[in-house]
């Protein structure tokens, strides 16, 4: 730890990591984005690097639990009708491809639901997002900061979408950022490896185990 401006600033994993101050946030791991029978997968995505990675999600999970992080469950959400959709969200929903169903994550459908075998426990909260970021115009800066949290593990897909964008505002928002970086999978490999190069840069990208190891 060192002082700056008569602050003190952690630096090294394990003051940012301690438990005491340590959320890990699961972002959008869900059946329509990496189940074979979810909406992305009947569009045509090979969603397989997102199922493939359950098992260290499951893992960073349970770690999280016995250590007593506090576990956060994000769930990208579309409302019935576009009804949480504006004009410019439909677009970038779309960008890749015109014909493009954009309603996917319905709310209360089994798209929607988290991929098995992973689930909430006990109090663990839900947030639901309806655009990349899981702070945009959601309860989670409100659920960290109410449980006396500085520093936020993220985990889920996809690398260069949610989890990229909650990364970087949870930095924005004054928290240390972590990412667990055999924890995360997107659909498309190389922008998978781009996003990770970018973090790389500005934040603490480790594997699963070390995170927990500090």
């Amino acid at each position: 730890m060192r002082e700056m401006y008569g602050k003190q600033v952690f630096e090294t994993d394990e003051e940012v990591l301690d438990p005491g101050h340590t959320a890990l946030v699961v972002i959008d791991m869900q059946n329509d984005f990496g189940h074979p029978e979810g909406h992305f997968s009947r569009a045509g995505v090979d969603v397989s690097p997102v199922p493939a990675i359950l098992p260290q999600v499951a893992a960073l999970v349970e770690s999280a639990r016995g250590a007593g992080v506090l576990v956060v469950w994000v769930k990208q959400t579309t409302l019935p009708g576009g009804r949480s959709d504006s004009p410019a969200w439909l677009a970038f929903k779309s960008r890749h491809r015109e014909q493009f169903d954009t309603a996917y994550c319905i709310e209360g459908t089994w798209g929607q639901e988290l991929m098995e075998p992973l689930a909430p426990a006990g109090d663990e909260p839900v947030v639901r997002k309806f655009r990349s970021s899981a702070f945009t115009r959601t309860n989670l800066d409100a659920v960290l900061r109410g449980n006396g949290i500085e520093t936020v593990v993220v985990c889920g897909c996809m690398t260069e979408g949610c989890v990229e964008a909650t990364a970087r505002d949870a930095g924005y928002h004054d928290y240390y950022v972590a990412v667990a970086e055999d924890a995360i999978a997107s659909n498309t490999p190389a922008f998978h490896d781009a996003a990770l190069l970018v973090m790389r840069s500005t934040f603490r990208v480790r594997p699963s185990t070390q995170l927990f190891a500090a």
